[in-house]
């Protein structure tokens, strides 16, 4: 058996079969991300696949992952693959095979099975917008901002800017699906147009936005000053339009509101291991995508199996069990929102899947403070745009018990929730 980065090649993989083994028995998987390329037409600076030899899902390996996935989802009727990379995008032509066959043997289970492709839009036409139309296949758009920060933090291979083709593409997304995300990395280097950027994105006609900083062992006081600054617009900007009457699903502000709301933490940072799976070229099981384009030895203690040969119960057990609280962190603005961190960013930044760096810890703690102080503000004056998507309960009681009649500007089907089991 051939070995590549100690991954099984491709070599046999005519000759391997699906092991019933292979399916997990303590949790159903609701969502599969299947990596169907690490090949990439960008080379986005901060890409954690850009040194990775380049491999490509086979069409063998990529319906038996289908076959798989519809089993391991148990007894659940709504289930959802997403196309992952690298560029799906340059897998096509499987693509135009997969999905048609997907639906088609989820339904045979009594399954409705849902599409979405995670793309860097440089390769979107009108062939693929028809087929996507024609299948119902959902988008996550990967873009930075404005020409400027998309060109530096995300050029094509050859050098050349990725702007022009990218905003071509998005008008024609957002026409078909109105709740596609714009979902950004935020650099120490282009932080003087973090606001300006939220505008592009909202200027285009994005209604979901995630924009997320990265490589966050980088950044120093100056970079958490410009940040918290750019933030505090961005819910300025944000509360406006609320009050308006057109609501932003906004990463900054969501995941913080909910653990506002609840009063407590959740246990879970995501639903990665969870009810989150991930599936490589070589049929590897992991939590989630980011795990897959790392092959020491290390990252591999949290492979999760294989379809072909097995599923490890063990090495689930930690997402399954959850992050308890840090007796450090009881005094902190974010211990109501804070689950941990991202277990793959964790692991990439201090060799522990528990641990977060401590600048990731600086952010969160800004990004709380200011969606703790921007929620209170709206819960106080019982906003019922900010009341009926974070406070439903009281919502309801607001409303006699039923749920609002009155439409709502800019209500749209958000595409970037993040399962959390």
């Amino acid at each position: 058996m051939t070995l590549i980065y100690g991954l099984t090649s491709h070599t046999d993989s005519k000759a391997r079969r699906l092991v019933l083994a292979s399916l997990p028995e303590r949790m159903a998987v609701k969502s599969l991300e299947l990596d169907v390329t690490s090949d990439c037409n960008l080379r986005c600076v901060y890409c954690y696949k850009k040194n990775h030899y380049p491999v490509s899902l086979p069409k063998r390996t990529a319906f038996d992952a289908i076959v798989w996935f519809v089993h391991a989802s148990g007894y659940e009727k709504d289930i959802a693959v997403y196309f992952m990379g690298g560029e799906p995008l340059l897998q096509f032509e499987l693509l135009k095979k997969l999905i048609p066959f997907g639906i088609r043997r989820a339904k045979e289970h009594g399954k409705r099975l849902h599409f979405s492709v995670t793309t860097n839009c440089t390769l979107v036409d009108d062939s693929i917008i028809d087929f996507f139309k024609q299948w119902n296949v959902g988008f996550h758009t990967s873009i930075d901002g404005i020409p400027a920060v998309q060109n530096y933090n995300r050029p094509s291979c050859d050098g050349k800017q990725s702007s022009e083709k990218v905003e071509k593409a998005i008008p024609f997304i957002l026409a078909y699906r109105p709740g596609t995300c714009a979902r950004a990395t935020i650099l120490p280097e282009n932080l003087d147009h973090m606001f300006e950027n939220y505008l592009y994105f909202r200027s285009m006609g994005y209604t979901s936005i995630a924009m997320v900083p990265g490589e966050t062992q980088l950044w120093d006081k100056v970079s958490f000053g410009k940040y918290e600054k750019a933030l505090n617009k961005i819910a300025d900007h944000w509360k406006n339009e609320l009050r308006e009457g057109t609501h932003i699903w906004n990463f900054f502000f969501t995941m913080p509101f909910q653990g506002r709301y609840r009063k407590k933490r959740s246990k879970f940072a995501c639903g990665a291991g969870l009810g989150l799976i991930s599936i490589d070229s070589f049929g590897n099981i992991w939590p989630c995508t980011r795990w897959d384009s790392h092959f020491s030895q290390e990252w591999h203690t949290w492979k999760l199996g294989n379809i072909y040969e097995g599923f490890s119960e063990q090495a689930r057990d930690y997402f399954i069990e959850g992050n308890e609280p840090d007796k450090r962190c009881e005094k902190c603005v974010a211990k109501i929102v804070c689950s941990g961190g991202c277990h793959a960013c964790n692991f990439d930044a201090t060799g522990k899947i528990n641990k977060n760096h401590p600048n990731s810890c600086k952010l969160l703690k800004i990004q709380s403070k200011i969606a703790i102080k921007l929620y209170d503000e709206l819960y106080e004056e019982k906003n019922p745009l900010f009341m009926q998507f974070y406070c439903p309960e009281e919502w309801k009681k607001m409303n006699g018990g039923e749920e609002s009649q009155t439409p709502i500007t800019g209500e749209t089907k958000h595409e970037c929730e993040f399962p959390t089991t």
